[in-house]
């Protein structure tokens, strides 16, 4: 990845210093990493179109990326994004995204306007309910972002995508209150519930555990984003990722505003302050920008009593969205999942 980085930041340099009309961010700037990306990232043990896919989903998982794009992302940009078929679709394949007889919508009426929902698994809900909240820094992504990991943690209960309204048009805390209007709309109060999301949406998934204040909630936060303004080592090592400083500093911009207060959205601070979690499952990828936050918030949680499990994965931020990766860095929060279902059950 850092690789990656400093070759296309030569060629936006060099972009920048030939002044030609005809190298538009559009013309080259895409096409270029995508290229850079499958020649940094190619896994020779795996065929030619799973490296292209692997590529494509770095490539449109983070459509705010400087390095990608060759400028600040402009409010067209991210339109345009949030309208391409999720890379959940390309990854399962042709039809994937439509729904089948396993999965169902459900339209809930919240505070805000409706919040659409996406469900796979039992419609009767069975063992308990999995509220999966997809990642994609506060600004991007759907219900249909991540299916695949929602279909993922479907063998062990019902899932149920959420979506909520994205930042910079929507700022705290409305993404929150869309999260917790579908929670309030689909989950049983005193049935178990787990909320789970990657990233951004673990993020979120904490904010609503915190708004819930219930002992039947289970957290599941898998390389989350934790704080705006927290820096430890990785946040050095891994500035440049695919995920790096910039993208982490725009997304907390756009979700927090100009007149925002950054401590009123900061979940150390919020451990700091005492407020109850639920119990909690983290997991973190050891080459992630955002690894030491997740580390910084186990620990936290590690000496109120409220941590059931830490892990540590030997992968990337987005590692864990690219199949065959799943069982590595989501098999320990399938389980922990499950552990907790059969408990509440007993």
């Amino acid at each position: 990845q850092a690789d990656f980085f400093r070759l296309s930041w030569l060629v936006r340099s060099w972009l920048a210093e030939s002044r030609n009309p005809m190298w538009t961010p559009s013309a080259i700037c895409v096409p270029i990493g995508l290229s850079l990306l499958v020649f940094c990232m190619y896994d020779s043990s795996q065929s030619l179109a799973h490296n292209l896919v692997l590529a494509q989903a770095y490539l449109f998982l983070i459509p705010a990326s400087r390095f990608l794009y060759c400028d600040d992302p402009p409010a067209s940009l991210l339109a345009v994004m949030r309208e391409a078929p999720p890379v959940s679709c390309w990854m399962l394949g042709s039809g994937a995204c439509e729904p089948s007889p396993h999965e169902w919508d459900v339209d809930v009426s919240g505070r805000h306007g409706r919040v659409p929902v996406r469900c796979w698994g039992s419609r009767s809900g069975g063992a308990g309910l999995v509220i999966h909240i997809h990642g994609g820094g506060l600004h991007g992504g759907s219900v249909l972002a991540e299916k695949h990991l929602s279909q993922y943690f479907s063998v062990v209960a019902t899932v149920c995508s959420v979506g909520y309204r994205l930042a910079p048009e929507h700022k705290d805390p409305v993404a929150v209150d869309d999260i917790q209007d579908a929670v309030r709309a689909l989950w049983a109060n005193g049935s178990p519930l787990v909320l789970f999301g990657m990233s951004a949406g673990a993020y979120l998934a904490a904010r609503v555990a915190l708004r819930l204040e219930s002992t039947d909630v289970f957290l599941v936060m898998v390389a989350p984003m934790v704080s705006p303004s927290f820096l430890g080592p990785s946040q050095l090592e891994y500035a440049h990722a695919v995920w790096g400083h910039q993208q982490d500093t725009w997304s907390w911009k756009w979700y927090v505003g100009e007149s925002g207060v950054i401590e009123d959205v900061d979940l150390l601070q919020a451990t700091a302050a005492r407020q109850q979690f639920p119990l909690t499952y983290i997991s973190v990828a050891s080459r992630d920008y955002l690894r030491d936050q997740g580390v910084a918030l186990a620990a936290s949680l590690n000496r109120s009593g409220q941590l059931v499990e830490f892990q540590e994965w030997d992968t990337s931020h987005l590692g864990c969205k690219v199949q065959g990766y799943w069982d590595r860095c989501l098999g320990g929060a399938r389980d922990s999942i499950a552990s907790f279902l059969q408990a509440s059950d007993s």
